[in-house]
């Protein structure tokens, strides 16, 4: 009985989500083909994150600019950013400091459209959020590529990439670190040990998806696609096409999409569609347009 009775409640659900989701398929499908491509999922998606990151460019503002004088000076971007990634790595070195502070600096002059020496409140979104600016986010990959490629081969490995050093061995003592006491390395015992093998198994089954031309190692490209956030929202919306898609053409039309919509249940698919739904809904509510 409870079962029909949550089946009722989805049914009648059904046209309201239909009717949102409606909206959000024509402004995705820019082409107007009557159809949604990944491509075009993409470019939407890049359009409204940066719009969604921006809601926050006057609290942005207002902590970083400390003589509020309505723009940020170097001096105060890189004395805030600093103390936020100082605070997750205490155990920095120099010499990591010194290429964060260089980093920081990198993208503070991409940023400073006008070259004035300060981010302005349009200027700043682009200095924080870089992840969403194409000159900024080469900038961020290549950072991280000349940081962590410790064979200097231009390319990162696996271990490279997620900075794995050897393991150290039973007996052997380590120095404390962020959430981990010091003290003598432990056997593992067999509950451990398989998790441990779990993360490792998934992390080296990402890295596989994210090495596109198969080489083992990531390149800049592959690396910029990864820091963007680009991998993860192609890999988020996969989803999508496997569940909508229901004549395999990389194509989906609205009907597909709303004929399928209960099938993205608790998808991080679902979760994004329905974001940028409510997010173009609030901007639409609130200026008229979007």
């Amino acid at each position: 009985m409870k079962e029909e009775v949550e089946e009722e409640e989805t049914k009648l659900a059904l046209p309201a989500e239909a009717e949102q989701m409606t909206g959000l398929f024509e402004k995705i499908d820019t082409d107007k083909d009557g159809k949604m491509s990944m491509p075009e999922i993409i470019a939407f998606w890049k359009i409204t994150r940066k719009g969604m990151l921006q809601q926050n460019n006057a609290q942005d503002m207002e902590l970083m600019d400390t003589n509020k004088d309505k723009k940020v000076s170097i001096e105060e971007f890189i004395k805030e950013e600093e103390s936020e990634f100082l605070e997750v790595e205490k155990e920095t070195g120099d010499v990591r400091r010194k290429s964060f502070a260089d980093l920081e600096r990198a993208k503070f002059k991409a940023a400073d459209k006008n070259a004035d020496g300060f981010l302005d409140e349009h200027e700043l979104p682009d200095a924080v959020y870089g992840e969403t600016h194409d000159e900024i986010v080469r900038i961020m990959a290549a950072h991280d590529l000349k940081l962590k490629d410790k064979d200097g081969d231009g390319k990162l490995d696996e271990k490279e990439f997620n900075e794995l050093g050897e393991d150290p061995k039973v007996g052997d003592e380590i120095k404390a670190t962020e959430g981990a006491e010091a003290g003598k390395v432990e056997e593992k015992d067999a509950k451990m040990a398989e998790e441990e093998a779990e993360s490792d198994k998934e992390s080296a089954e990402e890295f596989k998806k994210q090495d596109t031309d198969g080489d083992g190692k990531l390149n800049l490209e592959e690396l910029v696609h990864w820091e963007s956030g680009v991998f993860h929202i192609t890999l988020d919306m996969k989803k999508l096409f496997e569940v909508c898609d229901e004549d395999k053409d990389s194509h989906i039309s609205l009907k597909e999409m709303t004929d399928n919509l209960h099938g993205l249940d608790g998808s991080a698919a679902n979760d994004h569609l329905n974001e940028w739904s409510e997010h173009h809904d609030s901007m639409l509510e609130h200026h008229g347009e979007l």
